[in-house]
């Protein structure tokens, strides 16, 4: 009788976690699913860490826009939709979709970075993932090439501009 007090709480307890705490992960059909919007965000310790890139879909074209050195320059632009492909490409590439619900904070590290991604789906679908001093399996290399995408798209069509700044 004592061990059955015992195994019920146990068994109660592991029936609760599959239930409740195991999430399917998402799968997206990059192939079939356009992104009508992607936006990345890094904060860090210093100011050229601190950027927010974003691209939409808008009627027809990308329009993108940067925000960098924590808010001090932008850049805009409107785009081709092709401009869309590299990203649906590092998203398949990463599984992204994987990431979605990633919401963690190491509340340890005193100083750091951190992330946020957002991605929204034309079938309505959307991906949403964050992380302070936390980060999803993959997310070096995928932030880099996220990264490496928005660089080059605003290298070589948009010229960086002094944002004006309210005091």
């Amino acid at each position: 009788m004592n061990k059955l007090w015992i195994i019920i709480p146990v068994i109660a307890v592991l029936a609760a976690a599959l239930l409740f705490g195991c999430k399917a992960k998402k799968s997206a059909d990059w192939d079939n699913v356009k992104i009508t919007s992607f936006s990345y965000s890094q904060s860090g310790m210093s100011t050229d860490s601190i950027y927010t890139y974003t691209l939409t879909r808008e009627n027809g074209k990308a329009v993108l826009h940067a925000d960098l050195n924590a808010g001090y320059y932008e850049a805009d632009a409107e785009l081709d939709e092709s401009a869309f492909d590299t990203l649906s490409e590092i998203a398949r590439q990463y599984k992204l979709e994987e990431w979605d619900g990633f919401d963690k904070v190491n509340k340890m590290a005193l100083d750091g970075s951190s992330f946020g991604l957002h991605i929204n789906l034309e079938d309505g679908s959307s991906i949403d993932a964050y992380g302070s001093n936390s980060f999803p399996t993959g997310y070096g290399e995928a932030s880099r090439k996220i990264v490496e995408c928005f660089e080059s798209l605003v290298e070589e069509n948009a010229e960086i501009k002094e944002k004006p700044q309210e005091y």
